[in-house]
């Protein structure tokens, strides 16, 4: 069975991202840096998109293999969260690459409860046993007032075991909260 790859994209930066304040459920949108961010990201995943698709039409592959080389792959679908943040990352993504835009409200940030619209050294100073907890990266805890930890890493997996049928074996490229589905 030919594995499904994902890959995955972190939206780009938003002005309390610039300052390490906590987002989480709160809307917040890129601010220009996270637009050029997106840009730049959609760019990139265009050019590995098309040199893929050259690829798999030149001959170059024999059928059965898989049809990415160097890096090179050719995405079939573009699912996002439908927070203006990731909003905007996946809509450049889609200009670019001329994929289909989903979005997806299972995908969205997880609630951090206390934390969301604290900044980092707030936290550390009024919870400093829940921010050692959460520095810690428990999988099982999330803040007080916060949503379930596993929530979105579960939705994630959801998304792409329905694109394959229920089945498959995966395998994720990205960082942060995909690193630790169970």
């Amino acid at each position: 069975m030919r594995a499904l790859e994902l890959t995955l994209v972190r939206h780009g930066e938003t002005a309390w991202n610039a300052i390490r304040r906590i987002q989480g459920s709160i809307d917040i949108e890129l601010n220009s840096t996270g637009q050029t961010q997106a840009a730049a990201i959609g760019q990139a995943l265009a050019q590995r998109h098309l040199r893929s698709h050259l690829r798999s039409h030149s001959g170059r592959h024999a059928q059965g293999q898989e049809q990415r080389s160097g890096g090179a792959e050719r995405f079939h679908r573009l699912i996002s969260s439908d927070q203006t943040r990731a909003a905007q990352t996946a809509a450049a993504i889609a200009q670019a690459t001329g994929l289909e835009l989903t979005f997806d409200p299972e995908l969205r940030e997880r609630r951090y409860g206390l934390f969301e619209g604290q900044g980092y050294d707030e936290i550390e100073t009024c919870w400093p046993a829940e921010w050692a907890r959460w520095q810690a990266r428990d999988p099982a805890w999330g803040p007080p007032g916060g949503g379930n930890p596993w929530r979105v890493q579960r939705s994630g997996v959801c998304v792409a075991r329905s694109d394959r049928g229920g089945g498959g074996i995966f395998r994720a490229r990205g960082r942060g909260v995909f690193t630790r589905v169970p």
